[in-house]
């Protein structure tokens, strides 16, 4: 192939590797309602593991495909998904995006809904609507909670300070408590309300703003998760220098380069596979071309019995298209049956007595 050919193939892969990558990313949009149309997963917040990363499971460095609210059709609490049977990412219930407090300026946390309450002011205290609980103010139970903060799964028995959620209003003056999520890192020991701060950004602190995380209302959840694409977000870590910060599983890494090294070598082994077939076709169709005409130059085998040679008697007589084949011959006969047919002595023409008596003059 001339220098011109090549770059015309290298371009030509480049463009159509672009229109690939222009596509999926607007098939993720169309289907999760937003841009962009997932995140980078940052800490181990939601880890099953210290040290080993798996598929299924919301890992540091994953790529995490996010639906909006309206396109999901709600949140699904683990509660309510105990109850149903309803699992995402290596738990019942669903795992949300959400900003602290409604603080778009700050990253997002990515942690799983357990439970919905709703705030009873005539009680001063929250309902539970899901598990049939009204005006708690002081602890809420989750029973069978699995928790993976050591690293292994645990079942645990966890007691949530509602108090605590309570009294985390009072610290802003004017402050009312509101309805909301409680949510949990899957790798944490206690829900996002008494022990996630709502604000760890440099600089000046917003006025108004709790100690804590609170409730998490409907219009500050960026989305639902919806699968995930293991390691990738890895290369971003690895450009902003977050790496060094985290402890990242073992085997993410090594397993984003064999990922990687698959993705380049499945689409070069194709190529390599295509080209040498592609050099075999002319050779069988050659081939295939001399076997039909030696079988077209072939003489015919004499008829042996009695009745193949009164079929092929029959055949004599009946009349023939006329034609010729490539070997110069009537087209349907062989070149030894035309020969024998131009070296046969022409028959005499027998006209009927009564017709030639009517033809001449009285």
């Amino acid at each position: 192939m001339s220098t011109r050919g090549q770059l015309m193939s290298l371009l030509r892969d480049v463009v159509t590797a672009l229109v690939v990558v222009v596509i999926v990313l607007l098939s993720l949009w169309a289907y999760g309602g937003r841009w962009p149309p997932m995140v980078v997963v940052e800490s181990e917040s939601m880890q099953h593991s210290n040290t080993y990363s798996s598929v299924g499971v919301i890992d540091t460095g994953d790529l995490t495909f996010v639906r909006t609210l309206q396109r999901s059709h709600g949140v699904v609490t683990w509660v309510q998904g105990e109850k149903d049977g309803y699992s995402r990412h290596g738990g019942y219930g669903d795992v949300i995006v959400y900003h602290k407090n409604g603080l778009t300026s700050v990253t997002p946390i990515i942690h799983r809904a357990i439970v919905w309450i709703e705030w009873n002011a005539s009680a001063q205290g929250y309902d539970v609507p899901s598990m049939g609980l009204r005006g708690v103010k002081d602890t809420l139970t989750i029973r069978d909670l699995p928790s993976y903060s050591t690293g292994a799964r645990m079942d645990v028995n966890l007691p949530i300070n509602v108090s605590a959620i309570i009294n985390n209003f009072k610290t802003v003056p004017g402050r009312i408590p509101h309805s909301g999520y409680l949510t949990k890192g899957d790798h944490n020991s206690d829900v996002d309300q008494v022990s996630l701060p709502a604000w760890t950004s440099l600089g000046t602190r917003p006025e108004g703003l709790t100690k804590y995380v609170e409730p998490v209302e409907k219009g500050w959840i960026v989305g639902v998760a919806r699968g995930e694409l293991p390691w990738f977000g890895l290369i971003k870590l690895w450009v902003n220098g977050q790496t060094n910060q985290r402890d990242m599983p073992s085997n993410s890494g090594p397993d984003l380069g064999l990922t990687v090294a698959l993705l380049l070598f499945v689409p070069m082994l194709f190529d390599v596979v295509a080209a040498e077939l592609r050099k075999r076709r002319p050779k069988e169709r050659a081939t295939g071309k001399s076997r039909r005409r030696r079988g077209r130059d072939k003489e015919p085998e004499p008829p042996k019995g009695p009745l193949q040679r009164f079929v092929a008697g029959i055949k004599g007589l009946v009349p023939r298209r006329k034609g010729r084949s490539e070997d110069g011959g009537e087209e349907g006969t062989s070149p030894a049956s035309a020969a024998a047919g131009r070296d046969r002595p022409a028959l005499p023409i027998r006209t009927p007595i009564r017709t030639l008596a009517r033809a001449s003059p009285p």
